[in-house]
């Protein structure tokens, strides 16, 4: 999902006697989809990403630094008569940066502003552009001649083309254009469009590369000409038929495939051959200086010296996360549109733990540590080892927008208006309603909260309630907005972040009343302390009183698109946003510091467990000033003991015990930590 702001709101803000909180990148997760490679004479290589922006190389692809453009959409790259980076856009035009200055859209008087194809003329400065409506059903091809100051459309020979893809231009100055079984060609200077038939009349063509008198064309098939585009043969096959979107060809003939399944070679006296086929790609630039790079579907750049074996560059964070989440020892998880990443050292590094090829829609980390991964249009699909291996758990074929686990044992899923619920880990499911508006959250209200509902269902029309079953259906008396997320504090009180705002609960969810934050608001974080934290297009926001006043807290971010966020236990807070790393917090975010690693606590802390509420397993965190005889119980709500979790001399430092609650049923318990003569405790609660 993608946010634009349209209106910046000036506005005086409450701020509160609070440090505030750094952030700092974490390192990655890196990849994206790159749509388009190209290189310029002086050895510049540039990189456009769907979502990511624009990123450029000066050691041949072996490291990346960001440019411009994050969050828009770049389909293609060129290099203009005077050494410049020509960037075709989604919705912004053909974007050209004159003398280093700011960037300006060449074709701002053109109806089409999606360009998706550019082709330049390298001995006399004429551009080429394809441009169309957003779904390139409508198109056309335009020239300039005075570097974007006029241009002029020359689609004669194209109106009954209804696909017209891979815009390029060979030395001799004739253009190409690929089509469904056919390749159109206009010859330089010429006035008109010819059509060449391909065989099997089922083929498209999507790209082009030449290298002396040889024209080479893929899509579905690879084809060949050596007379000018005049007849084209195919050329060979590469196994099982992969989707070509790219290709390049080295001046000593050696052809290169950019895939759907991976980047297949091939040279002058041989087959093809294939590297990387777990992966999809789109774009290539291939060269003889002993070094080629490819764009990926979802992990990057890759760069080989052989063509056969590949290394990720880094550098590009080009994702798009939708949800991050913590589980304890198991670490954190981030979704995003291109795949699932872990992280087990606090963001120190993360590792993509889903296929590649494959679009996700949404994601959760369920308190069993059960993965559960929606692709699109592929259904849902589980892990019960960290993502090493899937299975799918039902809804197949289906374009799931939502999932989420109940600590009762509930699995939920959206398709967007419609709700699914299995409770059998996906093996089955049954309609839980089809009634309701577009669903963007289903949050699970803790059955011990008083006048609690079961399910709070946030939609673009408002926050639906009923008991887990289904019934008592109805709207839970916040209609009429848009609500992204729900959460809960501390005190046992449920905020929704909106359309117009933040708002407050203290009913389970019964009625809302909203609060003094009007700006509209996508991400909203409690924690047991009741601190809040939440969104807006101005940046993030931290509240301890409930949402009455609040503090922006932005220092060390990059941007503000937050597209999602997560508190861990020792109050460090991460956020995700589209097109750049995961940043999170130097220190904690809530008010109690993290202590350095160099340094030892300065006083005794229980902290607070996490998750909670918890369904079988919670982590229990304390700190220690000093080495002391210390013992750590849990007791129920009428105060009986249940277990020891340790009881014993332990050193200065911060302890992490493990707490199973297997055994036990729903309820309040209470953490009990003993050092010396003092005492400190805390509420944990368990669902089942």
């Amino acid at each position: 999902m993608k946010w634009y702001s349209i209106i910046i709101l000036f506005f005086t803000i409450a701020t509160l006697a609070v440090a505030q909180p750094i952030w700092e990148p974490t390192n990655g997760p890196y990849g994206g989809d790159i749509n388009a490679i190209t290189r310029a004479e002086d050895g510049r290589l540039f990189a456009g990403t769907f979502l990511g922006g624009l990123y450029l190389s000066n050691d041949s692809g072996l490291t990346w630094s960001y440019q411009n453009f994050r969050g828009e959409p770049i389909n293609a790259l060129a290099i203009s008569f005077d050494a410049q980076v020509l960037v075709g856009t989604q919705s912004h035009g053909l974007l050209y940066q004159p003398n280093g200055r700011e960037w300006v859209n060449m074709i701002g008087s053109l109806t089409y502003q999606n360009v998706s194809g550019i082709a330049v003329n390298q001995d006399n400065g004429t551009i080429y552009i394809l441009a169309g409506d957003q779904y390139m059903i409508s198109f056309s091809v335009y020239q300039s001649t005075d570097f974007g100051v006029t241009w002029t459309a020359i689609s004669q020979g194209l109106s009954n083309a209804y696909y017209f893809q891979g815009l390029s231009i060979a030395p001799n100055g004739d253009l190409y254009g690929g089509g469904f079984g056919e390749i159109y060609r206009r010859a330089n200077n010429g006035s008109t469009w010819t059509t060449q038939r391909l065989t099997p009349a089922s083929a498209t063509i999507d790209c082009f590369a030449f290298q002396g008198t040889s024209i080479y064309a893929g899509g579905t098939r690879v084809f060949a000409s050596t007379n000018n585009g005049t007849s084209w043969v195919e050329r060979d096959t590469i196994t099982g038929r992969p989707m070509v979107y790219a290709l390049s060809v080295t001046p000593s003939n050696e052809l290169y495939a950019a895939t759907n399944r991976g980047v297949h070679r091939k040279l002058a006296t041989t087959g093809w051959s294939g590297s990387l086929t777990d992966h999809g790609f789109y774009a290539l630039y291939a060269q003889n200086a002993g070094w080629m790079v490819a764009g990926s579907r979802a992990d990057g750049i890759f760069r080989s010296i052989n063509g056969n074996t590949w290394t990720m560059s880094p550098g590009i964070t080009a994702n798009s996360p939708f949800t991050i989440e913590y589980r304890g020892t198991n670490g954190l998880y981030l979704g995003a549109t291109n795949g699932v990443f872990r992280s087990t050292n606090d963001g120190g590094s993360w590792a993509r733990i889903s296929s590649p090829t494959k679009d996700i829609n949404c994601f959760d980390a369920a308190g069993s540590g059960t993965l559960y991964a929606g692709f699109s249009y592929d259904g849902l699909y589980q892990s019960a080892d960290n993502g090493t291996s899937w299975t799918r758990a039902g809804l197949v074929d289906s374009n799931l927008t939502f999932v989420v686990t109940a600590p009762m044992g509930n699995l939920y899923a959206s398709t967007g208006r419609t709700i699914l619920r299995s409770s059998n880990g996906g093996t089955s499911w049954t309609t839980f309603t089809n009634t309701v508006s577009s669903v963007y959250t289903i949050y699970v209200v803790p059955s011990l909260i008083p006048e609690s509902w079961g399910l709070l269902i946030g939609t673009n029309a408002g926050i639906y309630s009923c008991l887990e079953d289904g019934r008592n259906w109805a709207f839970s008396g916040l209609q009429t907005v848009a609500a992204y997320q729900i959460t809960m504090n501390g005190e046992m009180n449920l905020f929704a972040a909106t359309s117009q705002g933040v708002f407050r609960s203290t009913n389970g969810g019964q009625s809302w009343s909203q609060t003094p934050f009007h700006q509209a608001s996508t991400r909203i974080v409690g924690t047991q302390e009741g601190v809040l934290f939440f969104n807006s297009d101005s940046g993030v926001y931290r509240s301890a009183d409930n949402c009455a006043t609040w503090s922006l807290m932005n220092q060390g971010l990059s941007s503000h698109g937050i597209s999602t966020m997560c508190i861990t236990p020792t109050g460090r807070l991460f956020a995700g946003i589209i097109g750049e790393p995961v940043y999170r917090t130097q220190g904690s975010a809530v008010g109690v510091p993290e202590p350095a690693l160099t340094e030892l606590p300065t006083r005794a802390i229980l902290r607070p467990n996490y998750p909670n509420p918890f369904n079988s397993t919670t982590m229990i965190s304390y700190d220690l000033p000093q080495a002391s005889i210390t013992q750590l119980e849990i007791f129920n709500a009428n105060g009986q003991l249940v277990t020891t979790l340790h009881a014993g001399m332990q050193t200065a430092g911060t302890h992490e015990i493990a707490w199973h609650a297997t055994n036990l049923s729903s309820g309040i318990y209470w953490s009990k930590l003993t050092v010396g003569s003092n005492s400190y405790s805390r509420k944990v609660l368990l669902l089942k």
